[in-house]
């Protein structure tokens, strides 16, 4: 039993520096931290992971056409650098 109150003990002496910490950085406590949380959680649930990955796809497509378009400019440049020298 006393080895439990101890472990106990201990236990809430973290907590407890756990707390304070976290007060120190501007949250009011666990509770404002665990707040945090809760809102930081709503906040990405409510956003489509589906969206996101068709999001990245359209902008991978938009990449590989902007290269693909980059080597065509590239190629008159030298093009024209031929026919002018």
């Amino acid at each position: 039993m006393e080895k439990l109150k101890g472990h106990l003990e201990a236990l809430s002496a973290l907590a407890a520096d756990l707390d304070a910490r976290v007060v120190t950085s501007g949250l009011d406590g666990m509770a404002g931290a665990l707040e945090v949380y809760r809102r930081v959680r709503a906040v990405l649930d409510a956003i489509d992971l589906a969206g996101i990955e068709r999001a990245l796809a359209d902008l991978a497509a938009l990449v590989e056409g902007l290269q693909g378009l980059a080597q065509r400019l590239e190629t008159l440049r030298r093009l024209k650098g031929l026919l002018a020298g």
